[in-house]
């Protein structure tokens, strides 16, 4: 097969193999030393077989803005197809990890690949908000903690320039040319390609931007089910609580076609139905709910990677843009306006929102008074 042949996913739709050329800075040990010694206690602790799903998210937008363009969906994608620890891998982390480690660890180590990974994602160019989780990952416990912080790094930068490209096009029009000088300003090993890259994705011109500082954008990923054991992180600083369980994300329309609010439910949960309401939470605050009647429901997940295959067709870089656009439409002005925006609302079904709370009262400490 050459560079050009079309490869079947698993979805029974293709790929283009030619496009699956993966960063060389993108590998396996493009990632945290703990992460290596975290997979070694659970192989240790024979969890080799435990399953989890880790969800990717971010807490606030960047810029002050209430929005955030995702992308960098195409390079997590290559990370999956590629992911293998070489030989010189395993030699490198024989000489890095602490001695007395096993043999059978570094062979273990050698033999994983992505193949038992599901990936379940929004579309890259999507609008979107924090605490919606952007990608999901469930597999074996091991290999999704391996790759959590590469998954992170190859989202995280993205988001952040394909947001600043698209918020730089709004304040300038449609018609001003925008130029791109993230070379002299890179962050990162490769970080003036990727401000290239996703700069074009936030932009309606063919252009390039002209980029000023980027700040750090914050993204997350927290482990949620364990073998199907819910897990919660408590803070006293309730937005660091984490909303536990496995979850299906729905964008829910007014009737003009606006998005009114993301609303957040469990998978067993049925979806929300067109013209019908739907009681919508806010995830920690009791006494903030509404009912909502949406005209139009809009499901954001799907599955783009399951048994070792890319299950959706990949956009071009075109198309992203095109859905840069198309997305920030359905927000309305107010969300967009670079000054004082309206924040947009984050819900959780009731259902859901009863689950957080009975998790969280099991698992917070009781106090003691004497």
């Amino acid at each position: 097969m050459n560079d050009r042949e079309l490869s079947c996913s698993a979805g029974g739709q293709f790929m283009d193999r030619g496009r699956m050329n993966q960063n060389g800075v993108v590998q396996p040990l493009l990632t945290d030393l703990y992460q290596i010694t975290m997979a070694y206690a659970y192989w240790k602790s024979d969890k080799t077989d435990d399953t989890a799903v880790f969800d990717l998210f971010f807490r606030n937008n960047p810029f002050h803005g209430e929005f955030t363009i995702f992308a960098g969906l195409e390079e997590c994608l290559k990370f999956l197809d590629s992911f293998h620890y070489s030989q010189s891998d395993i030699e490198y982390l024989k000489q890095t990890l602490p001695e007395g480690i096993e043999h059978e660890f570094f062979e273990y180590l050698g033999n994983l690949t992505a193949r038992d990974v599901t990936l379940y994602a929004i579309d890259e160019g999507t609008v979107a908000f924090p605490r919606v989780p952007i990608i999901k990952i469930e597999g074996p416990l091991i290999i999704v903690q391996l790759l959590e912080t590469t998954l992170l790094t190859l989202v995280n930068y993205a988001s952040l320039m394909a947001t600043n490209a698209a918020r730089y096009r709004m304040v300038a029009g449609k018609h001003v040319k925008l130029l791109e000088f993230g070379l002299r300003r890179a962050q990162g090993p490769d970080g003036g390609l990727s401000a290239s890259k996703y700069s074009y994705t936030g932009t309606e011109h063919h252009h390039k931007n002209e980029l000023s500082h980027a700040p750090h954008s914050e993204t997350w990923s927290s482990i949620k089910p364990i073998n199907g054991q819910p897990r919660i992180k408590l803070s006293q600083d309730v937005e660091k609580v984490t909303m536990p369980g496995n979850k299906n994300a729905y964008r829910l329309y007014s009737a003009d076609g606006h998005a009114l609010i993301d609303l957040l439910q469990k998978v067993s949960e049925p979806p929300p139905a067109v013209s019908q309401k739907v009681l919508c939470r806010h995830p920690f605050q009791e006494s903030k709910r509404a009912y909502v009647i949406p005209s139009h429901v809009e499901s954001l997940y799907k599955v783009y990677w399951k048994s070792g295959k890319i299950c959706q067709q990949l956009p071009t870089l075109e198309q992203v843009r095109e859905k840069v656009q198309i997305s920030l439409k359905t927000l309305r002005n107010d969300h967009k306006r670079t000054l004082n925006p309206t924040p947009y609302k984050v819900a959780v079904s009731d259902n859901l929102y009863n689950f957080i709370h009975d998790l969280w009262l099991q698992n917070a400490p009781i106090g003691e008074l004497s």
